[in-house]
Parts: structure tokens; C-alpha cells; sequence
């Protein structure tokens, strides 16, 4: 048999066997949106973690850190890489908002979103939690 009729199987085989992990089996016993492939019962947020005022010209600064989710029941910690935009799929609720970042404060005062965001499906859902600085 020759090299590339033996990969050939190989890839035949493993695609009918399924060869996948336990992470894998476990997404696909979830309800997913057919369109996007992702969790039916999640919602996408996206949203910008800023520092907001300081000296002239007193524009936004991208922060770094981790950006927190509270609902009543349960609360999602997100790492924020530099860039300060981050995503995340949350159930749909109402969250209040908070960051931390190691740029305000030594990372010990948490800042807040000005309103609770309510994530729904379907609806645009966008968050900016900003540290205003004098």
C-alpha cells in the first residue's frame, strides 16, 4: 500500500471513529445554535475595560486585568489581556460588572460599570467598565 493511500485510510478512520477528547463530547451534548455553533443557552458580550480621565489630554487608556461578572447565583472572572477588549458567553441575566487591574490602585480598588448590564438573547450586549482617574 502506498504512503498516501495509507494516510488516506488513516483520515477515513479516525473521521468515522470520531476521534475526539472528553471536552469535545461534552460541548456536543449541548443545545447549539445551528447558524453559530455556539452554546443555544449563552449569550455573547463584548465589551472594553478603560481608564478614563487623569492629566490633558484626559483620553481612555486600554487597561489590563480582570473583568467580573456577578449575578445572584454565580460570578465569571475574565482575564483582559492589554488591548483592554475582551468576549465572553454568559447566560442570559443581569450582571453587575466590575474590573481590577493591576494599573489602578495596585489592582485593589475594583472599578464598576455605570449600570448592571441584562445579557439576552438575541440583543446586542455590550459592557465597558471604566476606572475614572483624577
Amino acid at each position: 500500500m502506498s504512503m498516501k493511500a495509507l494516510i488516506l485510510t488513516a483520515v477515513v478512520v479516525l473521521s468515522l471513529t470520531g476521534c475526539t477528547s472528553g471536552a469535545t463530547s461534552d460541548a456536543r451534548s449541548r443545545t447549539t445554535d445551528p447558524t453559530t455553533g455556539n452554546d443555544a443557552k449563552t449569550v455573547e458580550v463584548s465589551g472594553d475595560f478603560l481608564m478614563s480621565g487623569g492629566p490633558y489630554p484626559g483620553r481612555d487608556v486600554p487597561l489590563s486585568g480582570t473583568v467580573v461578572f456577578e449575578p445572584s447565583d454565580t460570578t465569571l472572572r475574565v482575564t483582559v489581556g492589554s488591548s483592554g477588549h475582551f468576549q465572553v458567553r454568559v447566560p442570559p441575566g443581569r450582571y453587575e460588572v466590575t474590573g481590577t487591574s493591576p494599573h489602578i490602585k495596585g489592582g485593589q480598588s475594583p472599578c464598576r460599570q455605570v449600570a448592571p448590564l441584562d445579557a439576552q438573547l438575541g440583543g446586542v450586549n455590550n459592557v465597558h467598565v471604566i476606572c475614572f482617574v483624577a
